[in-house]
C-alpha cells in the first residue's frame, strides 16, 4: 500500500519540479504592474463565485486560477482585462474537467459586462499560445486528495476532507502561496485538516519528505495555512460563506481557526 502512495507522490514530484507548469511567484512586481496582491484575491474570489454560480467542480476553478498565474506570468495584462481573463481560464478548465462544460456565452453572462462572448475566445488563443497548450500541472488540490486516499486515511471522517477542501480555496487566494512548495503546503493542509481526529499517520505525513527533505512541511507552511484561516475568519469573504453551509464541517470551521 505504502509503496503504491509513494509512486503516486513520485509522479507529483517529477511534475512538481517542472517550472514551466508553475507561474512566476514574483510575477506582480517582475511582470504585471497593474496587479497587486488585493487584486489578485478580488479575481480570485469572484472565480470562487463563478464556480459556485455555473455549478463547476471545484478543480476546474483550481485548474483556472493556475492558468490564470501562469497567463500573468508570461504576458502583461492591463486591469481592465483581469476579469476576462479570468472567465477564459475558467471556460478553458472547465472544457477539460467538466463533463458538461458551461458555453462560453455563459461566462460572458457572468461578467456582466466586463467581457463579451469574442473577447472571451480571443482571450482563449492568448493563454494556449502562453501556455503552450501545456495544461497538465499539478495543483495543490490534486495532492490534498492523494493524501486523504493514503492507507489510513481512506476511511477518514467527512470532516477532515471538507475542512482540507476549504484550506485549499483559501490558500489559493492568497498570493504568498506561490512562493511556497506545493508538496509541503498540501501536506500542512492534511496535517491541519486532521487535528481533531489525529487520523493521518506519521508515515505518511512525512512519505514526500523522505524522497525530498526538503518538501517536509515546516514552522512556515504550517504557520501560512494557520495565518490564511485566522485571517479568513475575520474577512468572512464568498469563500468561508459558502462553506460554512456545510452542515458537517461549518462548525469546526469557526471553531478550529481560533
Amino acid at each position: 500500500e505504502y509503496s503504491e502512495f509513494k509512486e503516486t507522490f513520485a509522479l507529483f514530484n517529477a511534475k512538481n519540479e517542472d517550472k514551466e507548469l508553475q507561474p512566476d511567484p514574483e510575477y506582480i512586481s517582475n511582470v504585471q504592474f497593474d496587479m497587486t496582491p488585493s487584486c489578485r484575491r478580488t479575481i480570485v474570489e469572484w472565480m470562487f463565485e463563478v464556480r459556485l454560480e455555473l455549478d463547476l467542480r471545484s478543480e476546474t476553478l483550481h485548474s483556472a486560477v493556475t492558468y490564470f498565474d501562469r497567463t500573468l506570468s508570461k504576458i502583461p495584462i492591463c486591469r481592465a482585462q483581469f476579469q476576462a481573463l479570468a472567465a477564459t481560464c475558467l471556460w478553458i478548465a472547465s472544457k477539460i474537467e467538466e463533463v458538461n462544460p458551461p458555453a462560453v456565452s455563459d461566462f460572458a453572462h457572468v461578467c456582466a459586462g466586463a467581457a463579451a462572448t469574442q473577447s472571451i475566445i480571443c482571450m482563449e488563443r492568448i493563454v494556449l499560445d502562453q501556455l503552450q497548450f501545456r495544461m497538465t500541472g499539478i495543483s495543490i488540490q490534486m495532492l490534498v486528495q492523494a493524501l486523504m486516499r493514503s492507507p489510513s486515511c481512506r476511511n477518514a471522517n467527512s470532516v477532515a476532507s471538507r475542512i482540507a477542501s476549504f484550506l485549499v480555496d483559501l490558500v489559493i487566494a492568497d498570493y504568498g502561496s506561490l512562493c511556497l512548495d506545493n508538496l509541503a503546503i498540501a501536506t500542512a493542509i492534511c496535517l491541519i485538516s486532521h487535528m481533531p481526529n489525529q487520523d493521518l499517520s506519521k508515515e505518511e505525513c512525512t512519505c514526500v519528505s523522505e524522497m525530498n527533505p526538503s518538501l517536509r512541511p515546516s514552522h512556515t507552511h504550517i504557520t501560512f495555512v494557520l495565518k490564511c484561516w485566522s485571517a479568513e475568519l475575520n474577512r468572512r469573504s464568498s469563500i468561508l460563506e459558502a462553506h460554512l453551509t456545510d452542515q458537517l464541517a461549518g462548525p469546526f470551521l469557526l471553531l478550529l481557526g481560533r
